[in-house]
């Protein structure tokens, strides 16, 4: 009931947004179903969610079905996937088959779901040329979990490249798109480039800052950066103690190659003593 009564609340001010941002309304009436577990979520619907949606919407029938019993880190997951699915049914009402990187990416950015790890996978993409042509998610999603993961860090950049390019530019080119224009007409008429043209542009725009800036700008960073400093530091540490154990076993090798001990209690037949098994830390490990 609480969660229910909180999304009533919040729901004007996400519709509100929508509109101002892209000119996309909702149907006058859409149900909102609360599942508390993964079972009731699959049973409720009408069509078989995948395993790891946390929120599904059905465009024709005006249905936003949502997971409630979800890990919070950061801000309210209820919420942002609330604002993500009521995009979908907006885009979905709007036209029959909208690209997939603007449905997708426009969901995420009007939900604010873009981190600084989607920074860093679009970064790392860049330096190793794997980044997706946006054609190949213009009609079609990847399978693979990080090609999907991937999909979703760049639809949500290039939708916001957009956007910040011309407050205009993304209700021209949903409008333009919903009339029957195809893509590269609509992104003309919206900014004066067609797909290729703006792709390139955006690429370039991705650099190692890229991925740098957000987590700089975070309340996190101070605690973020300790911790890369104690990983690093236990690296090293880890890295110093292999070597001292490398060079002991050596030095034993060595002795024990030129004094031959006769097999007694505690000794295998090939003079190394049998020990306790111990962990890779030096531990002994007691059963």
């Amino acid at each position: 009931a609480g969660i229910a009564a909180d999304l009533m609340r919040r729901s004007d001010r996400v519709v509100a947004d929508l509109q101002e941002r892209t000119g996309l309304t909702l149907p006058r009436h859409v149900d909102v179903v609360l599942a508390p577990d993964p079972e009731t979520f699959a049973a409720v619907q009408p069509g078989e969610p995948p395993g790891w949606a946390a929120g599904t919407a059905w465009s024709e029938r005006g249905e936003i079905y949502l997971r409630t019993r979800l890990p919070r880190q950061g801000a309210d997951p209820i919420r942002q996937t609330f604002t993500h699915e009521v995009v979908h049914i907006a885009i979905g009402r709007a036209f029959d088959s909208p690209p997939r990187w603007l449905n997708e990416g426009l969901a995420k950015v009007l939900a604010r779901e873009f981190d600084a790890r989607s920074h860093a996978m679009l970064a790392q993409a860049t330096l190793s040329g794997s980044l997706l042509p946006l054609e190949d998610i213009t009609l079609r999603w990847p399978s693979r979990a990080g090609h999907a993961r991937l999909a979703y860090a760049q639809s949500t950049d290039f939708v916001s490249f957009l956007s910040n390019r011309d407050d205009a530019a993304l209700p021209t080119l949903i409008d333009r798109l919903s009339q029957g224009d195809t893509l590269d007409a609509a992104l003309i008429a919206a900014t004066g480039e067609d797909l290729e043209a703006l792709e390139e542009t955006w690429r370039g725009r991705i650099t190692f800052w890229h991925a740098l800036i957000p987590v700089i700008g975070s309340s996190g960073a101070v605690w973020g950066l300790a911790s890369v400093i104690f990983l690093i530091a236990a690296w090293r540490q880890r890295r110093k103690f292999h070597r001292q154990m490398a060079a002991m076993e050596e030095r034993e090798r060595v002795l024990l190659a030129s004094v031959p001990l006769a097999p007694a209690d505690g000794w295998d037949g090939e003079g190394l003593m049998v020990a306790p098994p111990v962990d890779e830390f030096g531990e002994l490990i007691l059963h």
